[in-house]
């Protein structure tokens, strides 16, 4: 699992959720800014879905598969 950081936090790899990241959430955990994960998702780089509200998801585990890669 990967954990939530703060805005000033290093990431740690890992986060705590259940199952679904919004972008925020998942650039965080990769030590990103929410610009360069946007571009990510545009490059087809990282697998996302669309959550009931309309905001892009990303799954948790698909985001751990990413990390497991390097």
């Amino acid at each position: 699992m990967v954990s939530v950081q703060s805005k000033d936090a290093q990431p740690t790899g890992q986060v705590e959720t259940s199952g679904q990241l919004t972008v925020s959430q998942a650039a965080r955990s990769l030590g990103l800014d929410a610009f360069t994960f946007y571009t990510l998702l545009q490059r087809d780089r990282i697998p996302y879905a669309f959550g009931a509200g309309g905001e892009i998801m990303i799954s948790e585990l698909d985001l751990n598969h990413l990390l497991a890669k390097g």
